[in-house]
């Protein structure tokens, strides 16, 4: 039997890991990263590890996990719009450029950004302005048993 695979663990990890160092970088455009969906932002903006669907397709002798994980940053809507939009633009420019220089963050798979989508999210009651990155592309063969 083949040993157990660690590829969810290992993706959170690295896309965790790129968000820290370019955290810890820039404190003042990236204030919290969180591994997972916090129940509440304690400073703004912040990120976290997203949803990761997966698909499995098993091939004689190999697994091949596609998993579409992401990440999610959060801003507070302010008074100001256009600082925030501006704010919010800059730390996406750059977000795009760190998980691009990361592609190979993990070995023998890819984590590669396809999309950036604007929306809202709703957390502790209250509303916050969110972008998603995608890693539509991120997958791993491995051999199986």
């Amino acid at each position: 039997m083949p040993p157990n695979s660690t590829f969810r663990v290992d993706l959170v990890e690295a896309l965790y890991d790129l968000l820290d160092a370019y955290k810890t970088a820039n404190p003042t455009l990236l204030r919290r990263v969180y591994r997972t969906r916090p129940g509440a932002f304690e400073e703004l903006p912040a990120a976290y590890v997203g949803p990761r669907a997966e698909r499995i397709t098993h091939t004689s002798g190999t697994r091949e996990r596609a998993i579409n994980p992401t990440v999610v940053v959060v801003d507070a809507f302010s008074g100001d719009n256009v600082e925030t939009g501006d704010r919010m633009d800059l730390l996406m420019d750059d977000l795009v450029d760190v998980f691009t220089a990361g592609v190979r963050q993990i070995g023998n798979a890819l984590i590669e950004p396809t999309a950036v989508v604007p929306g809202e999210l709703e957390a502790s009651g209250a509303i916050y302005r969110a972008e998603t990155i995608e890693f539509a592309r991120t997958s791993i063969r491995e051999g199986r048993s």
